[in-house]
């Protein structure tokens, strides 16, 4: 009777063995790594610190979003502004730095009005002011789902009592969402001890280059492979811990019924739009600066129609492959633990996984940059995924109950998991489909004029002192991902993911 659900687990186990022989073939095609301590301490210290302040303030204005939401009136967060706010998180990182520098940049917005603003955007400030931009919204998201969590009763009981706001938050809402804000923490402490454009172009100098601009100068100025290797090494061993905290913390908790409606309050409504209003101000000046350049001129580049089919290319094959894989692994056995595969891929530097990926597919005979670029940020994207998929499919365990009806194969996925799943199968589409087209640090490892993609050709308008077209690529990437997030965003925005 069981067989099919058995059989889902032994694909899931195969899938994971071959993620697992993947790992494996990547370092052994890179050779034994080479560790040469000197100067090598001083990047793994900034990245532990840019990460841990950028993890701390991204939770903090993420949870500030997330409880004045749910207290601010409707009209001063429309649909179309929180799904502005979605697309950062999915938005590529060359277009938020963009975004920040035509606002806080010396002859940005903000450095044009009569506030005295005079500095700099080149720094860490810059890159921790960059890192919560990005994931600020996303731990919000993450929020709100914990907040929908409160069910009537308990609210109805807090209001009989006459709770103070502040004991309504410390008996009510803080139990739902500690657990959480912990795990988003810890994933974004990752996201930016890894975070590479963003230090890139923001960090202003040597003195705050990170791990992964230290990989990049390995491999791009000396060659130096075997020590790539090793500092690879060094970033798995110090971020694995952390992995395994995420594994193992808490489980996202989800509301059967329809969410409290809470009453709106003056205070939750100006904190909104306080907050807000600092995504506000980058988005104008993006677009004001967009609005300068001939477009005309720029859109008839013959580079432009290249880069972007290159991109739109890798990007539909990396997200159709980590949805697949990722749909396997997140519906093995919760006990199995072969989610926690799909995060170890996280921890392996990109550049190293995607150099990896071109040694191997070359001496098999089918190397390009374009396939290495395809499975690398496949792998980046797996975890991703998992973190997506794997709550909302936990929610519903009937597989045993769904094959004693007969409903497998085709049929079980056009009557059951399609209808029940498509809302999060579209988002983790679309949100890995943004990661795959903005990615840069694995492009500036193989990026040519034959090779060409869309953050690729970004960074050279930026290297070659033509800002305007860079603002107005970047324009144009922010508004096809928001065209393609809209799409898939629900009528209940606060629903979101």
């Amino acid at each position: 009777m069981f067989s099919t659900t058995n059989h889902r687990h032994r694909r899931a186990q195969w899938v994971a063995l071959g993620l697992f022989s993947i790992g494996l073939g990547l370092l052994a095609s890179l050779g034994w790594p080479s560790l040469n301590a000197d100067g090598l301490w001083p990047p793994i210290w900034r990245s532990a610190l840019q990460a841990g302040l950028s993890a701390t303030l991204s939770c903090l204005f993420g949870g500030l979003l997330a409880h004045s939401a749910i207290y601010a009136i409707p009209q001063v967060k429309p649909r179309l502004w929180l799904a502005l706010l979605n697309t950062i998180p999915v938005m590529p990182t060359l277009v938020v730095v963009l975004m920040l520098i035509a606002f806080y940049g010396r002859n940005g917005l903000l450095a044009q009005t009569d506030l005295g603003y005079s500095g700099s955007i080149y720094s860490l400030a810059g890159v921790l002011a960059a890192h919560t931009f990005i994931n600020a919204p996303w731990v919000m998201q993450q929020l709100l789902r914990q907040y929908s969590g409160l069910t009537q009763a308990q609210w109805q009981n807090a209001q009989m009592l006459g709770l103070s706001p502040r004991r309504t938050f410390q008996l009510l809402d803080w139990p739902l969402i500690r657990g959480a804000l912990l795990r988003q923490w810890g994933v974004v402490f990752l996201l930016c001890f890894t975070s590479f454009a963003v230090v890139l172009v923001l960090a202003g100098s040597p003195k705050w280059a990170t791990l992964e601009v230290r990989l990049y100068q390995l491999l791009t100025l000396d060659f130096d492979i075997p020590g790539a290797v090793g500092v690879a090494w060094i970033q798995v061993g110090l971020l694995l811990p952390m992995v395994y905290f995420l594994n193992r913390s808490s489980k996202t908790l989800y509301s059967l019924g329809a969410p409290v409606q809470r009453p709106a309050s003056k205070w939750g409504t100006g904190l909104w739009v306080l907050i807000s209003a600092l995504w506000l101000g980058p988005m104008l000046a993006l677009g004001l600066r967009a609005s300068q350049v001939d477009w005309v001129e720029l859109l008839s580049q013959p580079v432009l129609s290249q880069a972007l089919i290159t991109s739109v290319i890798i990007g539909v094959a990396s997200s159709a492959m980590a949805l697949a894989l990722g749909w396997c692994l997140a519906r093995a056995r919760p006990g199995m633990r072969l989610d926690a595969l799909g995060w170890l891929f996280f921890l392996v530097p990109s550049q190293v996984m995607a150099l990896a990926m071109f040694l191997i597919s070359r001496n098999l005979g089918w190397g390009s940059p374009g396939v290495a670029v395809w499975l690398s940020n496949t792998l980046m994207c797996l975890p991703f995924v998992l973190t997506l998929l794997r709550p909302e499919i936990s929610r519903f365990p009937q597989d045993r109950l769904m094959d004693s009806l007969g409903l497998t194969g085709l049929t079980r996925w056009r009557k059951i998991h399609w209808p029940r799943h498509r809302h999060s199968l579209r988002w983790a589409f679309v949100f890995c489909f943004g990661l795959s087209l903005g990615d840069f640090g694995v492009v500036a490892l193989f990026g040519s004029q034959d090779f060409l993609t869309l953050p690729y050709l970004l960074y050279q308008k930026l290297g070659s002192y033509r800002s305007q077209d860079a603002y107005a690529l970047a324009m144009l990437l922010w508004l096809g991902l928001f065209l393609l997030f809209i799409s898939v965003l629900p009528k209940d925005a606060n629903a979101r993911r």
